[in-house]
């Protein structure tokens, strides 16, 4: 996971992505946590995907991801 956070390219953020499919809760915090770190605009879409999804019953980790949606979009306003 670390590895692919290192890469930080587009595929690297779709590697990790695939990992929210997985049962584990604590796994899919990781994943979170990860691109939080990356704050990469290629991971937005599948944060949102994340909180979208009526199946997940995480409420921290679709908590989570709302917040690194919002802290990424701010960061890309100001800088853009």
């Amino acid at each position: 996971m670390l590895a692919l956070r290192n890469i930080g390219s587009p595929a690297a953020v779709d590697a990790l992505a695939a990992g929210f499919s997985d049962d584990s809760a604590s796994f899919k915090h990781e994943i979170a946590f990860v691109f939080g770190q990356l704050s990469s605009p290629h991971s937005l879409p599948c944060l949102l995907e994340v909180l979208k999804d009526g199946s997940e019953s995480d409420i921290e980790l679709r908590k989570f991801s709302a917040e690194l949606r919002l802290q990424m979009f701010y960061h890309i306003s100001r800088s853009g």
